[in-house]
């Protein structure tokens, strides 16, 4: 089975997903401590397991929400 990747609704070009279950945030820049313009590299997010449910924690306009992994799959 191949590896699919998929953007994500609502947050399309910060974080993608793939068929099974891996996110991944997606290279963009921003401000570093000091003001100047920083570089934040495309990795993959670890999931929470504190839960009985993967979850994750996907930021956008400094509003951050949860997701269960399944349910972004699906």
């Amino acid at each position: 089975m191949k590896e699919i990747w998929l953007p994500i609704i609502e947050y399309e070009k910060l974080y993608i997903i793939s068929n099974f279950g891996y996110i991944k945030n997606l290279e963009k820049f921003g401000l570093g401590k000091n003001g100047s313009l920083r570089r934040i590299k495309e990795r993959i997010l670890k999931p929470y397991t504190k839960t009985p449910y993967n979850t994750v924690t996907l930021h956008k306009d400094q509003k951050q929400k949860t997701f269960t992994i399944h349910t972004l799959v699906a």
